[in-house]
């Protein structure tokens, strides 16, 4: 029987495997995958946004990836990324219009919902290659009303959080999920998450190397540090799974700076829960 466990480490989210397929909004075609980008959010600290109370817009506090940690000549180094949530830039999408599903791991939990330590922001994408996101409107921009559920289990590799908004989301459709456990290892997915707080990245080719009845490991390139990215079925369009953990993704070069991992299709190790394993979904959905 196959073994999955839920590492406690903490990585960065830039290792590839093999040909790297990350891509921006920008260079998306699909237009069921832009359709779909439009029910994602990324989880923002509320130290990264301001704006007036009359205002209708909120700007965001961000700087490029390479005034961080990254080297210059790394993909995606000039991207901006949020000051002060590189620590916990998850991904979460919608189940229901007023249901958030994320990553267990995610510093969600009544405490952080109740004191309104995050936000969760929709559109954040990069829409050409050289303009990047620094303002939202505010209808964008959900609280939290309600953890529905928490839970990371490391023993099980189970990890989910079910958010509850303060309000209804409009103009936006919650995402199909698979509800049946019938995964197979012939299944191809596209990834889509975003990457240490930048902008949302969509990833191609994705594999189920192994799997058990709750979790299934790919060789996404969207992974890592940033959890809650969703696999979504190439042929359904279903969501499939999120990403909960991966391997370490970084090295320190001889310049003083992060450099990316490229890491051999076989050593993936990119853990993900499989939608099929929240009991609570059937409910909301239904």
């Amino acid at each position: 029987m196959l073994k999955i466990v839920l590492l406690s480490v903490i990585s960065s989210a830039f290792a590839y495997y093999g040909d790297d397929s990350r891509k921006d909004i920008y260079e998306i075609q699909n237009e069921k995958l832009l359709k779909m980008s439009r029910s994602i959010a990324i989880q923002v600290s509320r130290k990264d946004i301001q704006g007036s109370l009359f205002s209708s817009k909120v700007e965001v506090q961000s700087w490029p990836l390479s005034d961080q940690v990254l080297c210059k000549d790394e993909k995606f180094a000039s991207q901006p990324s949020f000051r002060a949530t590189v620590q916990s830039s998850c991904t979460a999408f919608l189940i229901s219009d007023r249901h958030l599903l994320t990553a267990g791991d995610c510093h969600v939990t009544m405490h952080t919902c109740f004191n309104d330590f995050y936000r969760w922001v929709f559109d954040y994408h990069q829409m050409d290659k050289s303009a990047y996101p620094d303002s939202f409107t505010k209808s964008n921009v959900y609280r939290c009303k309600n953890v529905v559920k928490t839970i990371v289990d490391p023993s099980t590799s189970i990890s989910y959080s079910i958010i509850e908004l303060k309000k209804s989301v409009s103009g936006r459709s919650p995402l199909k999920v698979n509800l049946k456990n019938d995964l197979s290892l012939d299944t191809k997915f596209f990834a889509m998450g975003f990457m240490q707080s930048t902008p949302l990245k969509v990833a191609s080719d994705v594999k189920v190397m192994k799997q058990n009845t709750t979790n299934f490991i790919t060789n996404s390139d969207i992974a890592g540090e940033n959890q809650g990215t969703l696999l979504v079925n190439e042929n359904t369009y279903e969501v499939e799974g999120i990403l909960v953990h991966g391997k370490s993704d970084l090295f320190s070069s001889d310049k003083g700076c992060m450099k990316s991992f490229e890491h051999d299709e076989s050593d993936a190790y990119e853990l993900a829960i499989k939608t099929s394993a929240i009991k609570e979904l059937k409910d909301i959905i239904n």
